[in-house]
């Protein structure tokens, strides 16, 4: 019966890179966070009153707003 004895140098090289592939897991993880928030709030922008078009100029993050506009074509 074979034993798994892996080498030297595929343990150092594990060793070495499991910090950065733990911390790149954890970076996903807050981005994962991150993500869920801005598309709640856009969720929350779509489903709120229209606003005037002259409100949305001063909006500092104008995206997936809704906007209330007059006049004739």
């Amino acid at each position: 019966m074979k034993c798994f004895r892996p080498g030297l140098l595929p343990t150092l090289v594990v060793a070495m890179l499991l910090p950065l592939l733990v911390s790149l897991g954890f970076w996903q993880l807050s981005r994962g966070a991150e993500k869920s928030a801005l598309l709640q709030s856009y969720a929350e922008r779509r489903a709120a009153e229209p606003m005037a078009s002259t409100a949305l100029q001063h909006t500092e993050d104008p995206a997936f707003r809704r906007v209330r506009l007059h006049g004739q074509f």
